[in-house]
């Protein structure tokens, strides 16, 4: 689902601002999950209150819908639940499609790689283990790789994806020379049992935030930065708004605390961009 992010049960529509020049259109990226209405406002008795606060616009801005045309506000979040179910893809799609006689799952399965005609370049099936039995399985259609970030890049690689030197080396014929395993990110934040290569001074660099009663999350925040931003004044007039430089990771020393920790939301392989981009590995569908 391009321009959609389903983190946990909660769901965010694409910013317009960040597809505003990509082949994407916007209009069409409104809640794309119509099979089942499954998208609902998360509520909580503790809720009222923040509606009441909200209602009053005591901070100047709205109550809306973040997935709505107007992004900046605040909202319920949005998640794909029902009666407070989790709404899976499994749940909603693969239930409903199980008795069909053009669905089969292949329980306790491990693919090897994609199958792929060397004279056209495109993907005609699959390659997996089953019971230590290996099986090709061929499309009437097309291919679907959904392996995540880093399983895509793997599967990919191993049929014959990347470059020609890298695979060669490990004995892999090469189909096609695309940075598949480029461009990875991750998220940054901490894991909770750390060690410490560094002697410890008495002074905290790296504070572990805990969210809600219920359920939490540990975020990295830099607690001693050694950048340093600077304000100026736009106009001797305390109604003219101020320009705030961060300059945040100025110093490298701020970047070496950063990234030393991180967590498990890879994302970036396998890119899709327009035509002409060097990095590109995916097209956009038509």
């Amino acid at each position: 689902m391009p321009g959609e992010l389903l983190s946990a049960i909660f769901y965010y529509r694409a910013s317009r601002r960040p597809i505003a020049n990509s082949q994407f259109k916007y209009a069409g990226l409104l809640h794309l999950l119509t099979a089942i209405a499954i998208i609902i406002p998360l509520q909580s008795s503790g809720q009222s209150t923040m509606k009441r606060f909200l209602r009053r616009k005591e901070l100047g801005y709205p109550l809306l819908d973040y997935n709505g045309k107007n992004i900046i506000g605040f909202s319920y979040v949005q998640a794909t639940t029902i009666n407070r179910i989790r709404m899976s893809s499994n749940r909603v799609y693969l239930h409903l499609a199980r008795n069909r006689q053009n669905f089969h799952a292949a329980r306790e399965s491990r693919m090897k790689k994609v199958l792929i005609d060397r004279h056209t370049n495109r993907a005609i099936g699959v390659k997996f283990i089953k019971h230590r039995r290996i099986i090709n399985v061929f499309a009437s259609k097309e291919v679907i790789l959904c392996a995540g970030a880093i399983g895509s890049s793997q599967l990919l690689m191993l049929s014959g994806i990347r470059l020609a030197k890298h695979l060669s080396e490990l004995g892999i014929n090469v189909i096609r020379d695309l940075p598949v395993d480029e461009n990875l990110e991750c998220e940054i934040l901490a894991f909770i049992d750390i060690k410490y290569s560094v002697k410890l001074h008495g002074l905290p660099d790296i504070e572990l935030l805990f969210v809600n009663t219920y359920r939490w999350i540990v975020l990295l925040i830099l607690l001693r930065s050694k950048s340093r931003g600077r304000i100026r004044l736009l106009a001797n007039d305390i109604n003219v708004k101020i320009e705030i430089v961060s300059n945040y990771f100025d110093n490298p020393e701020d970047v070496k605390t950063m990234i030393s920790l991180t967590i498990c939301h890879y994302t970036g392989t396998c890119k899709i961009r327009p035509k002409g981009d060097p990095t590109a590995v995916v097209d956009y569908l038509d």
